[in-house]
């Protein structure tokens, strides 16, 4: 499929249909700082106001319908019962299989935008980063992120994967591989 064909006004009335009033006003300040990012960093803008839209497109199923489809889909099992990680990795099966998105820079910018991974493209960067500091944020470093994101995305990506890094620890729950290897590798990219 040619994502410059897609037909976007589809796409944004199933994510409409399938996201309640807020998660898609998030979707949509998602897609709007992601454009900005894409352009300021020569991104495709329709690849990366799609992978923006359907990030969260399975983020509001139920607990019972997310683990029916991590095991309908061969998903990790680490994924039952964990939505914060499951939500991701559905969307991007759906989005592929449903869709018809077979894009894989889109597939992976969706598949990883809560943790992150090892050589993020910039496109996945730019979604992980939108989805944390995108306007409606209000924790007291979202707007400085959003301004540094034009400056240092790496370094915006490395903030946010260590305070998520942090709060998972304090919560006295495992951090995800993924984020480990990302923060890693991108450390490691700055020396």
């Amino acid at each position: 499929m040619n994502i410059h064909s897609i037909d976007k006004d589809k796409i944004l009335n199933i994510v409409k249909q399938n996201t309640g009033k807020s998660r898609f006003e998030h979707t949509l300040r998602v897609a709007d700082l992601a454009t900005k990012l894409a352009i300021h960093y020569d991104v495709d803008v329709d690849k990366t106001w799609i992978a923006a839209i359907l990030h969260d497109l399975e983020k509001n199923i139920s607990l019972e319908e997310n683990d029916m489809l991590v095991r309908m889909y061969g998903l990790d099992e680490k994924y039952i019962g964990n939505q914060n990680l499951s939500h991701s990795k559905l969307a991007a099966v759906v989005s592929r299989d449903k869709l018809g998105i077979n894009d894989e820079d889109i597939l992976n910018a969706i598949a990883f935008h809560t943790t992150g991974r090892a050589n993020m493209s910039m496109l996945e960067k730019i979604i992980f980063v939108a989805d944390t500091c995108e306007e409606g944020r209000t924790y007291k470093e979202a707007a400085m992120l959003r301004e540094k994101a034009f400056e240092n995305i790496d370094a915006v990506c490395i903030f946010i994967l260590e305070f998520l890094k942090e709060s998972i620890e304090n919560k006295g729950l495992e951090v995800d591989e993924d984020t480990i290897r990302a923060l890693r590798y991108l450390k490691e990219k700055r020396v």
